[in-house]
């Protein structure tokens, strides 16, 4: 499932909605995977309201959100200040540009 989304902001109400979809369409999943942690702890809130604790979600980034935190689901931290600071210095000349640059990031259970 696609859902747009016009902001980061909004992407707790974008995951709300995917999973709104699943559970209207009475979909069979496992697991589901949200492109950031606001999205897979609205579609958890949704799931969870259906009794559909059978899917797994996942999302990514990590970002704290001000909603329900008695949602549990898997996320990958990653390190942004890490990551700006490496860009800065790539573009301050204090560092050189490799072909690829590696992040590695931590999967974590979120408000478990």
């Amino acid at each position: 499932y696609y859902v747009k989304q016009d902001a980061v902001k909004n992407a707790y109400h974008a995951g709300m909605k995917m999973a709104s979809q699943v559970v209207a369409e009475k979909r069979e999943l496992d697991a589901v995977f949200c492109v950031t942690s606001a999205a897979a702890e609205g579609a958890a809130q949704i799931f969870r309201e259906h009794g559909r604790s059978d899917i797994e979600i996942t999302g990514f980034n990590h970002f704290d959100t001000d909603h329900d935190r008695d949602i549990t689901f898997t996320t990958m931290a990653v390190d942004f200040a890490d990551m700006g600071k490496r860009a800065v210095e790539f573009l301050a000349g204090k560092r050189k540009l490799p072909k690829v640059t590696r992040l590695t990031p931590q999967l974590m259970i979120k408000n478990a």
